[in-house]
């Protein structure tokens, strides 16, 4: 019962992970990357790119029509070098896309980009910067996990392509907070205790199975060991005066998860090279200076 209350009263504060999370930002300013390009039609640079060997592949597994994704697509400068670049976004069978596409020369556009998800923030394209972005991946492959991704242009010798910057993974029963805009890191921290919990909820209940056959009892997602790195982003703190951190893990090579429910889940190939997003009691944490 205690349970019941506190978390009816914890919903008022946090939110679940969902299409576009109130914790991680987001804003329009992809749109305000669109450019017109007069005379040259975008149906045929269109078909040009649905002809590459990467999304022509991705088509033929979802038994997509060309016709069906024209929409899709626009013209943007990613690289900033003058010359309008290609950008699909839009869903392939049920799965949310991103294709971006170098122009090299009106008749041959070379990948830049190919992921799982749609961005959701970008920088303004004023600032005369090459394209910055965070791509959210909602239940990338299955009902478990989502992944928050960072990118960056990357541009040499007249080559451009988008270069992942980090990736995290969020399980899909955690609670975010509603942070938006202030999503942005407070402090950084190292673990104190022998087997840190990383939690869905800051709240402790370890009776509940989650994830059905792929999970386990209890609402963690991974035990750390004493030592392990991470980044606050949000606090809250409870009925009974407990801090809790809502965090960004860590999670290098040597640092050995127990119990991990992203490795479990199957849907990431290399979860250990991502951070974990999640709640930790403060008594487990030690800020740095």
């Amino acid at each position: 019962m205690k349970n019941a209350l506190f978390t009816a009263a914890l919903l008022f504060a946090v939110t679940l992970a969902a299409a576009q999370p109130k914790f991680f930002p987001s804003n329009a300013n992809l749109e305000k990357w669109y450019v017109e390009r007069p005379g040259v039609s975008l149906e045929d640079a269109a078909r040009k790119a649905m002809a590459s060997p990467e999304m022509s592949a991705c088509m033929r597994a979802a038994s997509v029509k060309a016709e069906s994704l024209l929409s899709g697509f626009h013209w943007m400068d990613f690289d900033r070098d003058a010359c309008p670049d290609l950008l699909f976004q839009g869903k392939i069978g049920d799965k949310e896309r991103t294709f971006l596409f170098r122009n090299r020369d009106d008749s041959v556009f070379v990948l830049a980009m190919e992921t799982d998800g749609s961005i959701v923030l970008a920088n303004h394209p004023d600032d005369g910067m090459p394209l910055v972005a965070a791509v959210w991946n909602h239940s990338c492959c299955g009902d478990r996990v989502s992944v928050y991704s960072r990118w960056a242009c990357s541009a040499s010798y007249g080559n451009a392509y988008m270069l992942r910057l980090s990736q995290g993974l969020v399980f899909d029963h955690t609670l975010l907070p509603d942070a938006g805009r202030q999503c942005t890191p407070k402090a950084r921290f190292r673990t104190v205790n022998y087997s840190s919990l990383l939690r869905m909820t800051p709240f402790i209940d370890d009776e509940s199975l989650y994830d059905g056959i792929h999970g386990w009892p209890g609402n963690f997602l991974g035990k750390y060991p004493e030592g392990s790195t991470g980044t606050i982003f949000h606090q809250i703190t409870d009925k009974n005066g407990v801090v809790w951190y809502f965090v960004r893990m860590d999670n290098p090579q040597d640092v050995r998860i127990h119990s991990d429910r992203f490795v479990n889940s199957g849907e990431v190939e290399t979860p250990k090279q991502c951070y974990y997003y999640g709640w930790m009691h403060s008594g487990n944490v030690k800020l740095l200076e």
